[in-house]
């Protein structure tokens, strides 16, 4: 892969004809690279010349399976699917190796069908379902692998816990003087201090205020006084927001409690509901 005359090549061809030919997106393979890959892995196991799989996990294209097949190789799957990819680009069975995890009896009962090579037993629940449908098929399965893990480290003591028990994390909390602002109005405020432009400064001071007291109303049901949220307004600017005199008073209490959803937003499901009547 190279760049000729400032365009990108694969193996001497040009990524502008292939994005002609097939459109994008596009997903081009070096065959050369996927060989010389192989030959030269395969070299450094050449004393012993084992059977090496490739995953299909990591690239399930039939066409680059085959190729590989092509170079004398096997295939190691982890589901039915991989394995039927397999089969399909024409990996012998006795080549094929069944890894993972948590395989399923149809899964099993499909890898024994097929005699493949080798399945990667995991548990023992997994050896007694290939035990069970070794049975019942009437077949012997040649070769099994079982998977053993040792235990790194000792189970813990409880006293062993207790003295190694990580410190708590802090978790960053805000506690808003005035909670039924919320901490979104601290930020507009914190905002609207450090604004330079004075005349949208005025306009945002005013919105500001005029959402405090739609916030105030939300949590309490009765009217409220301007007096009260420009106090709490200076008080939270720390003395340096201040609503214009010309801009009082506030957009009335009734305003926001008229557009407020009853029940605070919430549907009953609780309908009434017609008793039948009775029939005599």
């Amino acid at each position: 892969m190279q760049y000729k005359n400032k365009i990108f090549h694969v193996e001497n061809i040009s990524t502008e004809k292939l994005v002609k030919k097939f459109n994008t997106p596009l997903y081009c393979y070096s065959y050369l690279k996927l060989k010389n890959n192989i030959i030269n892995f395969k070299n450094h196991f050449s004393n012993i010349s084992p059977l090496i799989c490739f995953s299909v996990k990591s690239n399930s294209n039939v066409k680059i399976i085959k190729e590989i097949k092509n170079l004398d190789c096997g295939a190691d799957v982890v589901s039915k699917g991989e394995m039927m990819k397999a089969l399909k680009a024409g990996v012998n069975p006795k080549k094929i190796v069944f890894s993972g995890v948590g395989k399923t009896y149809s899964e099993l009962e499909y890898a024994i069908n097929k005699n493949i090579l080798l399945i990667n037993v995991e548990s023992k629940s997994e050896l007694l379902i290939i035990e069970k449908i070794a049975r019942l098929k009437k077949k012997k399965i040649d070769k099994i692998l079982l998977s053993l893990k040792k235990r790194m480290f000792d189970k813990p003591s409880k006293e062993g816990y207790e003295k190694r028990k990580p410190n708590k994390l802090d978790y960053p909390q805000n506690y808003p003087k005035y909670r039924f602002y919320g901490n979104n109005i601290k930020r507009m405020i914190d905002f609207a201090i450090e604004w330079d432009n004075f005349d949208l400064k005025e306009k945002l001071i005013l919105t500001i205020a005029n959402h405090m007291k739609k916030c105030f109303l939300n949590w309490n049901k009765e009217a409220v006084d301007d007096q009260v949220i420009l106090d709490h307004l200076l008080d939270l600017s720390d003395g340096k927001l201040k609503v214009s005199e010309s801009d009082l008073p506030l957009t009335d209490s009734a305003e926001f409690l008229k557009t407020r959803p009853k029940n605070n937003g919430y549907k009953s499901n609780n309908k009434s509901r017609k008793k039948p009547k009775r029939r005599y």
